[in-house]
Parts: C-alpha cells; structure tokens; sequence
C-alpha cells in the first residue's frame, strides 16, 4: 500500500487536532494505512513541511487539521512545485472546515473521512492567485476555497492579531468576530474588473469563489464549481451593519440573491483597485490589503472528495 505523509495542526479546533490524534492514528492503522507524521510547530509551518514532503517524493499528503492547514498546504506544493502531481486527503479537525463542507467530508466523524480517503475518489480542483499588498510589500498568496474582501478581510485580520497575541479561536470567538466586524467595519468604496465589465461600488463585502462555503458555515457563492475553470464572484454593496445582522440567516442559506444590493458574476480574473482599507482573506487567513489582482489556476491541485456532483 502507498505510503501517505501526514502533516497534523495540533492547535486546529482549539487543540482538536492534538487531543484526537490518537483515534485518528489508530483508524488509518486499522484501515491499513501506512504513513509518516510531520506536525506543524508555527505559523505557516505547514507550507515547509509541504514542499518538504513534495522534495521527498511523498505522492499522497494527508492534512490533518483546519482551512487554514489545508491552505498553507496548497501555497507550498503551488509556490515551490506547481507541476506536482500530489493528491492531497484531509481530516477536518479545524473550527470552520469549509472546504470540507463543499466537499461533502464530514467533520467529527473520522471513521467516515478516512474511508473517504481510502476511496480514493480524486479531482483536479482550480485554485485562486492573489496578488496584493502585505507589510508595504507585494505578496503573492493561493487559496482553494474562498477569498474574499471586505468585512471578511478585518475579520481575518482581527483573528490573526488574536493568534499573534496567543489567544485560542474557537466556534464562539469565531462568531463573535463575526459579529464584531460587522459593527466595526464601514463599507469602503472600491473598483472592481471583472470579465470584461468594471463596477464602482462600497464593498460591504465580496468573495472571489471556488467553492461554496466560508466563515464557519456561510454560503456565499452556492453555485460555484471547483473544477469549472470560473470564480463565482460575489459582491454585496453597500449593506449596512444593520442590514446585514437581518440578513445573516439568508447568508447562511444560500438564498441572498433575493437582495438587491447583492450580485453574482463568473469570471477567470478580477481586479480590485480601492485603498489599503479594503482587507483580503484568503482561505479565512489574512492575506493583505488593496489594490489586489486575483487570477484563476485551472485545474491545478488533486484532491480526494466525496461530492459525486464534481466526480
């Protein structure tokens, strides 16, 4: 049987990772999987320990741990080996799992994700390019999920500050931020390109999408397709705090195309000009400010799913 590099968060899910290990360890063993463990020690660890595993010739990563795991997995295979024909698998022990969400990968149930794994149903998924600002400097960073800015991106950055500070995020400290950046962020106003048309708008917030979920459960772009070659852009202008808090069952739900101030475009770019006000995630890391240009990568990354729509 092929032998598997496991790269495992302990911190993810507030220590989820760490305190599940040992079931998690002894379920691959008991489904025969034979596997090197490499776990991550810092921030952004997990994209040595990628391009590490990629260096020695490991052709099956599993990713034990969150959204944000699971992204600095994808920037280090990309960034340092962009013609890689890894396949990656994943555990989701992390507070949000949105990509697993699309996927249809449960989280909590690890008998259920490994088997997943072992089926070894695969596809190439795209993956989104950012371009902008960080610290002054241009940064260049990837994403296989959501991207997105505007409220979203002072969120990220408000956590990431947290993290910075040693403070532990959990499900209620997720939504708390939510909460909080919908109160303290003001709409900035931005021009956006896309597909050969150009917008003017005050970002409440926009998502550059492949795939469906973000922000521990959101549904922003309901009809994105990870292997279609497209972003699902979406862009909310002009919502106010108020607006938004009355609106949030609908964001949830995937129904918030019933509103006017929101709108849906597919497109292989987009390019946001607008000030350093105007914050970015990617993946629900905090990845920089404007002006930014993100850029689809087609069919870029194996990944093991269990959505039969995208097999």
């Amino acid at each position: 049987m092929k032998k598997w590099g496991i790269i495992l968060n302990p911190k993810s899910g507030s220590g989820k990772g760490k305190k599940d290990w040992p079931l998690i360890k002894q379920l691959l063993l008991d489904k025969g999987f034979e596997f090197q463990l490499f776990t991550t020690e810092f921030a952004r660890h997990a994209v040595q320990l990628s391009r590490q595993l990629v260096e020695e010739h490991f052709e099956d990563i599993l990713v034990i741990g969150g959204d944000g795991t699971l992204n600095e997995v994808a920037n280090g295979i990309i960034e340092n080996h962009p013609d890689s024909n890894v396949t990656l698998g994943y555990i989701p022990v992390g507070t949000g799992n949105d990509w697993a969400k699309t996927m249809l990968i449960p989280a909590g149930d690890y008998k259920k994700s490994i088997d997943i794994i072992a089926s070894n149903k695969s596809i190439k998924q795209d993956v989104g390019q950012v371009n902008c600002i960080l610290d002054g400097e241009p940064v260049k960073r990837f994403f296989m999920n959501v991207a997105g800015f505007g409220f979203d991106g002072k969120i990220a950055h408000n956590l990431d500050q947290d993290r910075k500070k040693g403070k532990k995020t959990n499900k209620l400290t997720y939504l708390w931020s939510i909460l909080n950046g919908m109160f303290g962020y003001k709409s900035q106003p931005a021009e956006i390109e896309f597909a050969e048309d150009k917008v003017n708008v005050n970002v409440t917030f926009s998502s550059v999408a492949i795939c469906r979920f973000f922000g521990n459960g959101m549904l922003p772009a309901p009809e994105a397709d990870p292997k279609d070659g497209l972003f699902e852009l979406t862009i909310v202008d002009s919502l106010s705090p108020i607006g938004m808090l009355t609106k949030l069952k609908s964001f949830y739900n995937g129904t918030i195309a019933k509103y006017k101030e929101v709108s849906f475009h597919k497109t292989k770019e987009v390019i946001l000009n607008a000030g350093k006000e105007l914050l970015i995630q990617t993946d629900g890391e905090y990845a920089g400010h404007a002006p930014a240009t993100f850029t689809i990568l087609p069919n870029k990354l194996n990944v093991i799913i269990n959505n039969e729509a995208f097999m």
